[in-house]
């Protein structure tokens, strides 16, 4: 059963629906994982939120990212952590990671808080999406984000409120903002969905190979 990481399947309910298929085609493939652009960022934002390392300690060590692009992507999310932090000084809190599943049980998404806080009095599990493109979508990420409370039924610590923290834009989208009931049915409809394209995809034959190209003999001699 194919995993999807909490900011993978965001991404992938935030495709339109062509892209989308290609992804959830390519996911349906055995295949090693591929490269985590975005792991050094969270591992940063553990460093500076949970574990309290001074903010140019942490920007210091997003000098060693190799590649440029990822340095960039994230030199500018924790700067836009840092400033999002600034406004919200709650209190630090833990929560274990849970899963949830397709009706269909064609795929899992893995949901893993980056860290709590205390805000407004309630305990928040706050997942940190740092991706440009797609843009996230906000009706989606509000109707995903319902299908968390179940998930944390039988843990013995669990949130009051789950958000998603959109470093880009410096959004939080938080589950208590919306009417429940409302996007619940509208997240029960996306795994549906998903589960329909994951079947209609097990069930189209396997697309050929390309044949090679032969190459055409040479004209002969005069």
């Amino acid at each position: 059963m194919p995993t999807f990481g909490f900011s993978a399947f965001l991404k992938l309910i935030s495709l339109n629906s062509r892209p989308q298929k290609t992804e959830i085609r390519k996911r349906s493939l055995p295949s090693d994982s591929g490269y985590d652009f975005h792991r050094s960022l969270r591992r940063l934002a553990h460093r500076y939120i949970v574990d309290g390392a001074p903010f140019p300690e942490v920007l210091l060590e997003a000098e060693d990212v190799s590649r440029d692009s990822e340095r960039q992507s994230v030199k500018d999310g924790l700067e836009k952590l840092r400033s999002w932090r600034a406004l919200n000084p709650g209190d630090v809190l833990h929560f274990d990671p849970a899963h949830f599943e397709s009706p269909a049980k064609n795929f899992k998404v893995q949901y893993l808080p980056n860290f709590g806080i205390e805000l407004d009095g309630s305990k928040v599990a706050i997942h940190v999406w740092n991706t440009a493109v797609p843009i996230l979508d906000a009706r989606m990420t509000y109707a995903v984000l319902t299908l968390l409370p179940d998930a944390y039924t039988e843990h013995d610590v669990h949130p009051d409120d789950f958000a998603v923290l959109s470093l880009p834009d410096s959004r939080l989208y938080r589950l208590s903002d919306v009417n429940f009931d409302e996007y619940a049915e509208i997240g029960r409809r996306v795994l549906r969905r998903l589960d329909d394209i994951f079947e209609e995809i097990r069930k189209d034959p396997a697309r050929p190979a390309t044949p090679p190209k032969r190459r055409s003999p040479p004209p002969p001699s005069p």
